[in-house]
């Protein structure tokens, strides 16, 4: 099945699946109308064909798991017609008064969502997508109502996804606490993340998390990736911004009580002296949304590697460092460790990353570093 799934997801198939984008009118629950009859029609380019299969496979689902009546979530109703949404070529979706369902025609199954989870899936803030099913993937599981299980208490929807791409399923819930979908991955497979765990938001360089996170496991922590890929806490066209994500509430972030949460600055945020506050702005903007989500877990900032020579970016490191602590949050400063420990010949070209011996080289520096920040 995984490789199957794999196979699903990969390349022009995946733009078969998804299409280019959600449409607008599928990506927001808007207000819930009147209870509505039996009539169903889909919105979507060239569905007629497909209604009655859809429509039936929906509403069974719906009634056999108390979801309620379907409404007019979305766009406009005409009174007795309800919508269902064309969101690709196998995907179709329906709102209900206890939330969303989504159907694959390819598969048969039918997966409840909540309204956040769903927003959070189709995210209304990027047109594209099959970057979306990238990043999460589709649904493959569910539970219902979690209010008699100890270890998850409260009710509602979780919706299970897998990208296809590794081992990680992202179990999808809406925290009314915290107002944000969590991930609760590691809490269903038999305990949330505690103090022997560590999470870190990456950058736009995958690898460049490979020292913190080396770090990490040798100080006792082990690491776990959140957020999005290319990312930044400058504002780039192309990169999305760590700040706008966390207002939006648009990462998924582990449940659970780590011990540390990292996040990491890249040499592109140091990049423009012209967008310099801004950018220290953000951060200090995600140290306080951290703060709200991870109360009893240390926050810790990561400057970016540098040599002796680098006046700029250590400028940059120096005043993250001031921007950051002034939230109470932890700053590991690299300034001049390329000097220090000679790591040039172990640089990758231009992007301020070690390659993998690299790592090796200063894994103990980083450890202590990290030990400092969080006091111990």
């Amino acid at each position: 099945m995984k490789n199957s799934f794999r196979s699903l997801l990969g390349g022009a198939a995946t733009l078969a699946l998804v299409g280019a984008s959600v449409p607008a009118y599928a990506t927001t629950t808007g207000t819930t109308g009147d209870p509505v009859s039996d009539t169903c029609i889909i919105n979507g380019p060239k569905a007629e064909h497909q209604t009655d299969q859809s429509c039936v496979a929906l509403k069974k689902f719906a009634e056999e798991n108390g979801m309620g009546k379907a409404d007019g979530a979305g766009t406009a109703q005409e009174p007795g017609v309800t919508n269902v949404y064309r969101l690709s070529t196998y995907l179709f979706s329906q709102h209900f008064e206890k939330g969303w369902l989504v159907y694959s025609m390819d598969t048969g199954a039918v997966h409840p969502m909540s309204d956040e989870v769903y927003d959070f899936w189709t995210n209304p803030q990027n047109s594209d997508f099959s970057r979306e099913i990238f990043r999460i993937g589709l649904p493959v599981d569910y539970r219902m109502d979690l209010s008699k299980d100890p270890a998850h208490p409260g009710s509602g929807i979780t919706t299970v996804f897998d990208n296809g791409m590794n081992d990680h399923r992202f179990y999808l819930r809406f925290d009314p606490v915290k107002n944000r979908v969590m991930d609760y991955a590691e809490n269903f497979s038999g305990k949330g993340l505690s103090w022997s765990d560590s999470i870190t938001i990456d950058g736009p360089f995958p690898s460049h998390a490979d020292l913190v996170s080396t770090g990490l496991k040798d100080a006792g922590y082990e690491p776990h990736d959140a957020g999005y890929i290319e990312t930044s806490l400058a504002s780039f066209p192309s990169f999305n911004n760590l700040a706008s994500l966390m207002e939006k509430h648009l990462i998924a972030l582990p449940e659970g009580t780590p011990w540390v949460v990292n996040v990491e600055t890249t040499q592109l945020d140091a990049t423009s002296k012209a967008d310099r506050e801004d950018t220290l702005e953000n951060a200090r903007f995600l140290a306080q949304q951290l703060h709200q989500v991870y109360p009893n877990s240390h926050i810790v900032f990561h400057g970016v590697l540098t040599a002796d020579d680098e006046t700029e970016i250590n400028t940059f490191n120096a005043q993250m460092n001031q921007a950051v602590t002034e939230e109470g949050t932890s700053f590991v400063d690299t300034s001049g460790w390329v000097t220090r420990y000679n790591l040039k010949p172990y640089m990758q070209s231009d992007s301020h990353i070690l390659n993998e011996t690299g790592v090796q080289k200063v894994s103990y520096q980083m450890k202590w570093a990290i030990r400092h920040a969080i006091g111990q």
